[in-house]
């Protein structure tokens, strides 16, 4: 893996907004094409997240990760880090395994506010902490000199 630490917020936010390599809808690939491909990669990562912990998928349970389908349409997909478990190494791994699984480029995404780590397909894993606590980058595995 590639750990990179953005200093801006706009460094990670990027892989939030919904225009991450966002599909051309046509009447070959229509809205409903993408919504069955997202809500298999979304399937996807929530059992490779279920490997490291207690995932909730429903976004108001007490798991180790909560994530929610219906939120954004897009080739980024948001689980928040609740705890230890999540906040971890493992979790990067599940992501970046799950991604490689997917015919298409996603981007998974850890919400672990004031921390934010988004985890590519090519190993790339970035992160930004809104507060200068880097302990939480830590906790997901970015090294010392790195964060």
């Amino acid at each position: 893996m590639i750990y990179r630490v953005e200093a801006d917020y706009a460094g990670v936010s990027c892989y939030f907004d919904h225009n991450f390599n966002y599909p051309t809808v046509s009447d070959s690939f229509t809205t409903d094409d993408f919504t069955r491909e997202y809500d298999a990669a979304f399937d996807c990562l929530a059992e490779a997240l279920s490997t490291v912990g207690t995932v909730d998928t429903n976004g108001f349970g007490e798991a180790d990760f909560s994530m929610s389908r219906y939120v954004d349409l897009n080739r980024s997909i948001t689980a928040v880090a609740y705890t230890p478990i999540a906040q971890s190494p493992a979790a990067v791994s599940a992501a970046h395994a799950a991604l490689q699984r997917l015919s298409k480029e996603y981007v998974f995404c850890f919400d672990a506010h004031p921390s934010y780590i988004c985890v590519r397909r090519d190993g790339t894993v970035v992160g930004h902490t809104t507060n200068g606590d880097l302990s939480v980058l830590h906790a997901f595995g970015f090294p010392t000199a790195n964060a």
